[in-house]
């Protein structure tokens, strides 16, 4: 079964071997608790990396900070404070944490106003409604190139390239402040323990066991992926996933009560487990 049948197929495949009557003893699966060990050493880690993390957020001015009330790369975007978008002529309902997208968008939107100012300054506006009534599209697009080349056009590109300018700008503060701090290399830290504990996670999911502790080691890791490492609010838990971990968390307690106190504690896992069986 792959790694994506069995999280969808429930914690059926791991209770293979029979409950009742399991041997008990830890020894019998040395290379799980050993895993399992591991494993709770990367959380620690983590737990570790995420205090000095905000210790060096901490530090950093407020604009430079990621904001996590944002979704996707807008999060990351460093903020433009009110200098910076008087400075650079940006509208009150542009975005504080602009991506370049925003300013491409902007500044495209700039330039053609800009262009039908000209147009309205140096044409009748009898002589261009009747260009548009009259479907003459080619004497509008000829009066749209020679206002390629009016000052005002010319000024408003321009002020769109600064603007652009000035968001590559803002990331690289962003980024100098993050070096500085040693969030940069927290982050990095953090990345590679990461995949370190998934690697862990999935050898104890995917590992065979020979005892009820074993089993229970592999249990416990799997509730941990269904939680999604704890990011999934209980009352977000479908009803499938919630019987799950009462299940598991009912065995520990009851059948599987002596395999449980052989194997070194999970204290968030347990707390979450406790939440949803309550």
């Amino acid at each position: 079964m792959d790694r994506r049948s069995l999280l969808k197929g429930g914690a059926a495949a791991i209770l293979s071997a029979p409950i009742a009557g399991a041997p008990v003893h830890a020894m019998e699966d040395d290379h799980l608790l050993s895993l399992w060990r591991d494993f709770l050493d990367t959380d620690a880690r983590l737990d570790a990396l995420d205090q000095q993390a905000a210790e060096a957020i901490a530090k950093m001015p407020t604009w430079a900070r990621w904001d996590d009330s944002l979704t996707g790369l807008r999060r990351l975007a460093p903020e433009w404070r009110p200098a910076i978008r008087k400075r650079n002529s940006v509208p009150d309902d542009f975005p504080l944490r602009p991506l370049e997208e925003d300013i491409k968008a902007l500044n495209k939107k700039l330039v053609y106003e800009a262009v039908g100012r000209w147009i309205d300054e140096n044409y009748p506006a009898n002589v261009v409604h009747g260009w548009v009534g009259a479907g003459l599209s080619e004497e509008l697009l000829k009066a749209r190139v020679a206002a390629q080349s009016a000052p005002s056009v010319i000024a408003e590109r321009l002020l769109g390239e600064q603007r652009l300018l000035e968001h590559a700008r803002q990331y690289c503060n962003q980024h100098r402040w993050e070096k500085r701090t040693g969030l940069k290399a927290i982050r990095k830290e953090q990345d590679k323990i990461v995949d370190i504990a998934c690697d862990l996670k999935w050898s104890i999911i995917d590992a065979p066991h020979a005892s009820s502790v074993g089993m229970l080691i592999r249990l416990r890791v799997f509730v941990y992926q269904k939680t999604e490492q704890f990011s999934r609010l209980m009352d977000d838990l479908d009803s499938d996933d919630q019987f799950i971990i009462r299940m598991v968390y009912e065995l520990e307690r009851s059948l599987l009560r002596d395999a449980a106190a052989l194997i070194p504690p999970f204290p968030k896992l347990d707390a979450y487990m406790r939440g949803v069986a309550a």
